[in-house]
């Protein structure tokens, strides 16, 4: 899997993320914050509105990044409650 692939895979995710928000809520892909690691990508998104406008009210919290791997293609969600460093090192122990 190439890095268009995995992008195509991520929007694909947010797109049905979106779907399943009320008022209208919509993620876009912060493509300049994305990850590369040897086993693929780690993908950021955010609030379209907070990208537009900058407006904290409109920032949304809790939103955990995504892995996709480039050997299987596999797309997992990381979490929140930890940072970052926690869960790369918990997946790349799986490995």
């Amino acid at each position: 899997m190439n890095f268009e692939q995995a992008k195509s895979r991520i929007l694909t995710e947010l797109d049905k993320i979106s779907d399943c928000c009320p008022h209208g809520t919509q993620f876009v892909l912060m493509e300049e914050s994305t990850i590369e690691k040897s086993w693929g990508w780690v993908f950021f998104y955010q609030n379209k509105q907070f990208v537009d406008a900058k407006t904290m009210v409109e920032q949304i919290a809790a939103n955990a990044p995504f892995l996709v791997n480039r050997g299987t293609g596999k797309l997992t969600k990381t979490g929140t409650a930890y940072d970052l460093n926690h869960y790369l090192q918990a997946y790349e122990a799986m490995l």
